[in-house]
């Protein structure tokens, strides 16, 4: 106490101890529930409960391969992308050289255009393996040059097409070349 004769500061201080002594009881309840919680949070209960759950038993393993995720997860509108380009003419001549879509076009900057980010500044440093669970998406009479081809022509009527662009990303990522794919 400050001041010692003081009465309302002395009867202050119960009012003071007693909140004291309530947040310490709100605060133990909270890390015993955390630590009831814990468990919740194993990075391995996945695995766990596939060892001990009848039905993962008897189901055996099942592909953990990434490829089918990603087909699904990336590839959200490809057949109507694909019908799209269908309505561009194309003509497959042989005598002329092959051409790939290329994704540049200069934008205002903005920041929904992600390009403030130095990941995106340094695209060029990017690296992927070619993806060719992809090609099997494609036409069977498309071959991936010609796929292309086709998507350089549709781009070259109409360069910022969603379903242009999405195609040409998806046709570099057949190619396994990141920075272009990000690009478009």
């Amino acid at each position: 106490m400050v001041q010692p004769h003081s009465l309302v500061q002395f009867l202050d201080q119960g009012r003071k101890l007693d909140n004291i002594a309530h947040m310490r009881s709100f605060i133990q309840k909270h890390e015993e529930n955390i630590h009831l919680h814990e468990d919740a949070d194993d990075p391995e209960l996945e695995t766990k409960i596939r060892k001990t759950d009848k039905d993962c038993i008897m189901g055996g393993l099942i592909s953990t391969s990434k490829d089918a995720f990603l087909l699904a997860y990336t590839l959200g509108k490809l057949v109507e992308d694909l019908e799209i380009l269908a309505s561009v003419e194309f003509s497959d001549d042989e005598q002329k050289p092959r051409v790939e879509p290329h994704c540049t076009y200069d934008l205002q900057f903005s920041m929904y255009a992600f390009e403030h980010f130095p990941s995106m500044q340094q695209r060029d440093k990017l690296k992927i393996i070619p993806e060719a669970a992809f090609q099997k998406l494609l036409p069977p009479t498309y071959s991936t040059t010609e796929f292309g081809s086709h998507v350089a022509k549709a781009l070259e009527m109409k360069p910022t097409s969603d379903s242009f662009l999405r195609l040409a990303a998806l046709y570099w990522r057949i190619k396994g070349d990141a920075p272009k794919a990000v690009e478009c």
